[in-house]
């Protein structure tokens, strides 16, 4: 009996547990952990592209009628409304020199 329960436990010191851990459910306090990390929404995206857009340094003629013609391209893709299309324009075309 005592040579049975010997080589019980060590069957069972032989036997390798594996238990799954998911990077997810880890939790690293550091700058790339994932789980802190927000994405932007598509709204955000395109506010942010639009204030680049919008905002840039060069301020001609020229530029101006480009950054127009984005918009214009957005608005007929569907990103942009009428209104926020008619307002974006009127801001561009006041920083006309």
């Amino acid at each position: 009996m005592k040579n049975l329960k010997k080589i019980m436990i060590s069957i069972i010191f032989l036997i390798p547990i594996v238990i799954p851990i998911y990077a997810d459910d880890v939790k690293r306090p550091n700058a790339n952990n994932k789980s802190s990390i927000t994405k932007k929404s598509d709204a955000e995206n395109n506010k942010s592209f639009l204030k680049k857009l919008i905002d840039g340094t060069d301020v001609s003629n020229e530029r101006v009628m480009d950054q127009i013609r984005m918009l214009s391209d957005l608005r007929n893709d569907g990103i942009l409304t009428e209104d926020e299309f008619a307002q974006k324009k009127t801001y561009l075309l006041n920083k006309i020199k």
